[in-house]
């Protein structure tokens, strides 16, 4: 129980924080006296906190712990950009791709197929108000990606490899399942 509540404590420190910076584009970790109350729960637990000295280290730790998640998040947020690019269908465009493996061609450049579905779903971002764009532009706007960068940062392997980075994920998925080809849906009318 203890260890759970280590967790969520954690947890949320690192979630509020997250959830500052895409408010405000600033981050307000929690302070070395607002933790110390809490520091005897985490000293009982399983779950061990590092042992802190004083303020400083806390700070660095937070810190480190909090950017760290906020990595992980960020690298969901690309993965997911790129499934939408790849296989969406909430924006005008050629048709979406059957599979990832489809999106880079052999010498890992993005195929004519997956340029034209990324340059489609640059266009729907100037002209669609739907929440899935609203999400996408205050992610680019949080990294700083401006107009004229946005075609090459989803197409060249970012943190996260966008686009190129979706056919390994796809070939790994596979292998992972014991499959060679993806299932086919089933259609109904």
């Amino acid at each position: 129980m203890r260890r759970f509540a280590v967790a969520q404590i954690v947890c949320l420190a690192v979630i509020l924080a997250a959830f500052a910076a895409t408010r405000a584009d600033a981050v307000r970790f929690l302070r070395w006296a607002e933790v110390q109350s809490l520091l005897p729960v985490f000293a009982a637990s399983p779950e061990k906190l590092p042992a802190f000295k004083d303020s400083e280290e806390w700070d660095a730790w937070i810190r480190e712990r909090g950017g760290s998640i906020r990595g992980r998040i960020d690298h969901g947020v690309e993965d997911s950009i790129s499934e939408l690019i790849l296989f969406g269908t909430s924006f005008p465009g050629p048709p979406k791709l059957a599979n990832a493996d489809d999106a880079v061609n052999p010498a890992g450049d993005l195929t004519a197929q997956a340029n034209a579905r990324r340059d489609a779903f640059v266009q729907a971002l100037d002209q669609l108000d739907t929440e899935r764009f609203r999400i996408v532009l205050e992610f680019l706007r949080r990294r700083r990606v401006t107009e004229e960068e946005l075609g090459a940062f989803l197409s060249l392997p970012t943190e996260g490899e966008s686009l190129k980075r979706m056919g390994e994920l796809h070939r790994r998925a596979m292998r992972f399942r014991g499959l060679r080809q993806p299932r086919k849906a089933i259609h109904r009318d």
